[in-house]
């Protein structure tokens, strides 16, 4: 009786059971640890990937912005011609091309060489517009549930349409369940 009692108080506080034990609690809270780190990499990277997209985006308005101050400059130059046109006398400028002999005499302009009943014609200062268009117009772009919307009904899975809008799958996943 005595050894069974020895057997059993061995089997119950032997250390190598309580290792075991031990192990296994370690083993799942070393998974539970990877599980956690492979989440928060995977939100991290969906955040790089969002951060170089608006990177990006900023990088090509930053061009657009540049075309647009060159093509501002233009215009403020050309605004410039056309104010220099504009300030030489108003008779060099405005009235009709054709005088007529009878509307000099009303106006009291004295005759010139032509002979009477003859036009002049009048020479104008003609100035050139620039036309500016800009090589790559700015489209608006759509908003994301949009996007979302309009790629779900092609059949495009969730991580597929978050790799595309660059934003996590978790975003797409709620805007998904919303619609």
């Amino acid at each position: 009786m005595w050894l069974i009692f020895l057997m059993k108080f061995n089997a119950f506080f032997s250390t190598d059971k309580i290792i075991d034990e031990t192990n296994e609690k370690v083993k799942d809270l070393i998974k539970s640890i990877n599980s956690n780190a492979a989440r928060s990499i995977e939100l991290i990277d969906d955040r790089i990937k969002q951060l170089k997209s608006v990177s990006a985006e900023a990088e090509r308005r930053i061009g657009v912005l540049k075309r647009e101050l060159s093509l501002a400059e233009k215009s403020k130059s050309f605004q410039k011609k056309i104010n220099s046109v504009t300030s030489l006398k108003n008779s060099d400028i405005q009235g009709d091309l054709f005088f007529t002999e009878k509307a000099r005499t009303e106006l009291g302009i004295k005759p010139s060489s032509p002979p009477s009943g003859e036009v002049e014609l009048r020479k104008i200062p003609v100035v050139e517009p620039e036309l500016f268009m800009a090589e790559n117009p700015i489209v608006p772009e759509k908003d994301f549930k949009t996007k979302v919307r309009e790629l779900r009904a092609l059949g495009i899975p969730a991580d597929e349409i978050a790799r595309k809008t660059g934003r996590s799958i978790q975003e797409v996943k709620l805007v998904i369940e919303i619609l």
